[in-house]
């Protein structure tokens, strides 16, 4: 071939072309390389979409897009039974930014020069593809999956003891049901390696108990042991049986502890414990009361307790079911509750006024102070069947240190002054409160000179150590004394349930010697209809410093 005047072969031709091409696609290359310094080649795609060209800040934006998008797609586990869907963040899956970025930028640029032009030149056409970085932090994943309702689809059933209307029996327990959370990290790691992760498969773990079965049988085979022939309770001298079969019907199990526990339903126990005593009444109580409303309302025992029973037989009841403690078991007894209170005044048979007596004396004499001291000490006092009230044993002397102070007494027919002067009066009121309540007076004297403010002959005097005023009580219930008072008046009141009717039927008046013999009768109809008649009797000096034959008496 002729050429610019001189004669070329074909090959050397094919090579000088060659040449010139080549040197014209690494001169491109160049030119194209130094054109996209710090930018992705044109051509690179990222999840689809050209990034060629791109500055960093424009390819850091493209990046946190994909980013995004891949945080927020949908990853679903795949249980057989049950799908579940969760976002791709929140399973740990992320996209490592600064990995792929440099992984944009070093498309083109890597191996040798030759490599370099080379693959350029025969990608001119085609994408050039850059796979993304992706993140596994499987902290973040196992923390989803903690965090997920089906970790514990269904809690395991504890081995437990139960009472099957006979006895108590062990009841096996059965396993739960959870997602298995190693499985579903393992498969999640696996598929980000494989960046196939829109689908993972996962597995159910089976959870069983912690408490074994034989736990169960050993704790109900030793409360058959120790109670299978039941309980025997004590309150005071009476002993009583609870049969197993209701004490089993009081139980149950519990595993909140993490072991097998038996606990007791407290309020069947005690009703149970509470009726078995019904018929039982301790007789060494000494019963204070309270007034509310004109309402006897039972309020204390001292140092004793009256109401069967208190809720601490329920812990001593369990303590020998769990081997704690030995039969029998003692009964604590409590006070009553308030709602109680009205009952248990009725039981005792304090349930209503039955009599009532009030005198009247003059205001702010110092025997009112005595007459007011001696109703304090004696209110509240009971009186139960077949006991009586000795008012000098009760009260004791009267003195100063006691409360008491000097006022007008009499004193051997004459008018004179003491310590515990005119507690005579509060004597004739709770005295006349006797009379109308049905109640013996076996010791009593009235006082010697009739004084105008007591009922003509039937009043009494009081002083220490004798005359005393004894009042018993015969009627089959106990007798509450309560005591109220002004500044003109001493008011004695007796609560009981009423029993024997009281009339006063007359007075015969009589002379003994020089004094006057007054006699009041009094009839009490009791409830079988029969009428028991008796008297009180006065007897009264003919004046000031007399006796009853009219002679002088001496001066005290």
């Amino acid at each position: 071939m002729w050429l610019g005047g001189r004669w070329w072969s074909k090959p050397a031709l094919a090579v000088g072309i060659l040449l010139a091409a080549g040197a014209f696609t690494v001169g491109a290359w160049w030119f194209d390389a130094r054109a996209h310094e710090g930018e992705p080649f044109r051509n690179v795609s990222l999840d689809a979409q050209l990034i060629g060209g791109l500055d960093r800040a424009l390819l850091e934006d493209r990046l946190a897009a994909v980013a995004e998008q891949v945080g927020s797609s949908t990853v679903v586990v795949d249980l057989g039974d049950e799908r579940l869907e969760f976002l791709a963040r929140d399973l740990g899956i992320g996209v490592e930014t600064a990995a792929t970025l440099e992984a944009a930028l070093a498309v083109g640029r890597t191996g040798s020069t030759w490599d370099q032009v080379r693959t350029w030149a025969l990608t001119l056409d085609n994408r050039r593809p850059v796979d993304v970085q992706f993140t596994f932090d499987e902290a973040v994943a196992r923390s989803t999956l903690r965090d997920h309702p089906l970790t514990l689809d269904r809690p395991p059933v504890h081995p437990s003891a139960t009472f099957d209307g006979e006895v108590l029996v062990p009841v096996e327990g059965a396993p739960g049901r959870g997602i298995d959370i190693d499985s579903i990290v393992a498969a999640v790691a696996r598929g980000v390696l494989d960046r196939e992760f829109a689908e993972v498969e996962g597995l159910w773990l089976e959870i069983p108990s912690p408490i074994p079965f034989g736990e169960a049988q050993s704790v109900v085979a030793g409360i058959t042991d120790r109670v299978g022939a039941g309980i025997v309770v004590r309150l005071g001298e009476t002993l009583r049986w609870v049969p197993p079969k209701p004490l089993y019907s009081w139980m149950s199990s519990t595993t909140d502890s993490g072991s097998l526990e038996i606990v007791f339903d407290g309020q069947e126990a005690l009703q149970y414990v509470e009726a078995l005593f019904a018929d039982v009444w301790r007789g060494d109580i000494d019963p204070k009361f309270e007034l509310v409303d004109g309402e006897p309302v039972f309020a204390d025992l001292g140092d004793s307790r009256a109401v069967c029973c208190s809720a601490q037989v329920v812990p001593m009841l369990e303590a020998v079911v769990l081997g704690e403690a030995q039969q029998p078991v003692d009964v604590p007894l409590r006070g009553p509750t308030e709602d109680e209170s009205l009952l248990v005044a009725r039981r005792l048979g304090v349930s209503e006024l039955v009599s009532e007596f009030t005198t009247e004396h003059a205001c702010c004499a110092s025997r009112v102070q005595n007459i007011h001291r001696i109703a304090d000490i004696i209110r509240g006092y009971v009186i139960a069947p077949g006991q009586q009230l000795s008012i000098n044993n009760y009260v004791g002397r009267r003195t100063r240190d006691n409360g008491f102070v000097s006022a007008g007494v009499i004193q051997s027919g004459r008018f004179d002054d003491a310590v515990g002067g005119g507690i005579s009066q509060f004597a004739t009121t709770i005295f006349n409160a006797a009379f109308f309540a049905g109640l013996d007076i076996p010791e009593y004297q009235s006082h010697s000179i009739y004084i105008s403010r007591y009922p003509y002959g039937r009043e009494a005097t009081l002083s220490y150590p004798a005359p005393d005023l004894v009042i018993d009580n015969t009627t089959p219930h106990h007798v509450l004394i309560w005591t109220s008072y002004t500044d003109t008046s001493i008011t004695v009141q007796m609560y009981s349930t009423p029993y024997a009717v009281v009339t006063e039927a007359g007075q015969s008046v009589g002379r003994l010697g020089a004094c006057t013999r007054v006699e009041t009768f009094r009839h009490r109809t009791y409830p079988d209809g029969s009428v028991v008649e008796d008297s009180v009797i006065a007897t009264y000096r003919p004046g000031e410093g007399l006796d009853c034959r009219g002679r002088p008496t001496p001066q005290p």
